[in-house]
């Protein structure tokens, strides 16, 4: 059983997710900038005492592991919407874990040339509960499309901001944990072996990447140079067999991107052809308009008796934002250009090279928690 948003009996179930934000607002301001969060989404901070679920009304709870962690921006993907839907379970249930193999996936499909099929994702992974939150696990130890991840995150729970809910379908479900869960594949399960198989090969690590990898996997529109499209070349100690160009497929598979052993290169957009940034937003689930005719936002389909047990939109601080960049559509890039590569990025044009020392930036007082156990299937 699913619904649109749950009501005040559901929290009675002890099922609210009930950690409190200790996010600052110097905080805040770091992540919306960093990230590009889109001013139209009016980022704020809910006071101490109030949890990210239940939602504060037009508003939906995000945790900032989704952007350091997970490699997502806003506006969302449309497979990771996709994968949602079908699985019929919220954004704000899903813990980083079970986030971070969807934007893999994703990455590694298009690594491979291929569009994300979710078919073969399912055929990877299985939704399971975790805690309070939701998770994805491999279905088989043996046949998995990564070859490591962390087990360990520290400081996710309580590391949240509020947003409009214009960002995720209005008719978007919240799971119930009395919901019975997927049921397991049928033998004849439909699905592209090739593709399956393939992932499996050319298995990379799930991890924190540099901006630029997911403006090539047309996941970021963080990208300062709209009419190039971002490329990596290994150096002259990092080529292999003489190959200097270096894929998708390729930067997946690195242990590391503080490696010296590549380059980020812009290479410019051939004549006649869109600029790169115009693939990116096709890939991208479009924030919906303000006060759309219907549009009830994130209070769609929510009972009477519920919705006046929500906690109130008083229950919301202002960030005091000093420069935002985010664009109204989420078109906007991050005034601080390309973040976290610990590269150089090279524009490249005609043999003439400018080269950028690129410096990795983080929050005051957020721990990276990117540590832990690791994990290989």
């Amino acid at each position: 059983m699913t619904c649109l948003y749950p009501s005040f009996q559901y929290v009675e179930q002890k099922q609210s997710l009930c950690c409190f934000n200790i996010l600052s607002k110097k905080g805040l301001e770091w992540y919306i900038d960093t990230y590009a969060i889109p001013a139209s989404l009016h980022p704020v901070l809910p006071k101490k005492d109030t949890p990210i679920y239940p939602f504060v009304p037009g508003k939906i709870g995000i945790y900032t592991r989704v952007f350091d962690y997970c490699n997502y921006r806003l506006p969302l993907t449309k497979f990771l919407i996709e994968v949602l839907l079908f699985h019929e379970v919220h954004l704000t249930q899903m813990n980083p874990f079970g986030l971070s193999k969807v934007c893999h996936f994703e990455l590694s499909c298009r690594g491979l040339g291929s569009d994300p099929d979710l078919d073969v994702f399912r055929a990877f992974y299985r939704l399971n509960r975790s805690g309070s939150w939701y998770t994805f696990e491999v279905r088989d130890k043996n046949s998995c499309c990564y070859s490591w991840i962390t087990t360990s995150l520290k400081d996710w729970k309580d590391h949240f901001f509020l947003v409009d809910d214009r960002y995720v379908p209005e008719f978007i479900t919240w799971r119930l944990k009395k919901s019975k869960l997927p049921a397991p594949l049928p033998e004849d399960f439909a699905y592209n072996k090739d593709l399956y198989a393939n992932l499996i090969k050319e298995a990379g690590l799930i991890q924190k990447y540099p901006e630029h990898i997911l403006v090539m996997g047309l996941i970021s529109t963080i990208w300062a140079e709209p009419e190039w499209y971002p490329t990596l070349k290994w150096n002259k100690e990092g080529q292999l067999c003489g190959v200097s160009s270096m894929g998708l497929k390729e930067a997946l598979r690195l242990k590391s991107f503080d490696s010296k052993e590549f380059d980020i290169r812009a290479t410019r957009t051939p004549k006649g052809d869109p600029p790169y940034l115009n693939l990116v937003q096709e890939n991208l689930y479009q924030i919906r308009e303000p006060e759309a005719p219907g549009d009830q936002g994130g209070l769609a389909g929510q009972g009477g008796s519920g919705l006046a047990l929500i906690t109130h939109v008083s229950n919301v601080v202002p960030a005091q934002m000093a420069v935002v960049t985010g664009s109204d559509k989420g078109k906007g890039f991050s005034s601080s250009g390309i973040k976290g590569s610990g590269s150089k990025f090279i524009i490249e044009d005609e043999g003439v090279h400018v080269s950028v020392e690129d410096e990795g930036v983080h929050a005051e007082g957020d721990e990276e928690g990117e540590g832990g156990e690791e994990e290989h299937p």
